[in-house]
């Protein structure tokens, strides 16, 4: 199953939080690629994963993008979350360029 597609925009919503947003060296498109739904963006091809308890295809559900140099994810990269909608298990992982 594929869900849907939704952009997911960052809004810092302290001075503190505005301050950890931005990258010194990363390309402009880090920091903006969040979403729920669709595809994931697989850096490295991964195979979708399947749910530890019943071994069905799980469905992709968001991508969460690094955010600025103090809030990387394993050098710029995703934290992505599968779901599987027969048994409610959740698997997530991160993939770096």
């Amino acid at each position: 199953m594929t869900l849907p597609e939704f952009k997911i925009t960052v809004t810092p919503v302290s001075e503190e939080a505005k301050q950890k947003m931005g990258f010194k060296w990363a390309d402009t498109d880090i920091g903006t690629r969040s979403k729920f739904g669709g595809v994931p963006d697989l850096m490295h091809e991964s195979p979708c994963p399947v749910c530890p308890s019943c071994d069905a295809k799980m469905t992709f559900v968001s991508q969460l993008d690094s955010i600025g140099d103090d809030l990387a994810f394993a050098d710029v990269g995703l934290l992505y979350t599968f779901l599987c909608f027969d048994c409610f298990e959740a698997v997530s992982f991160i993939e770096s360029p």
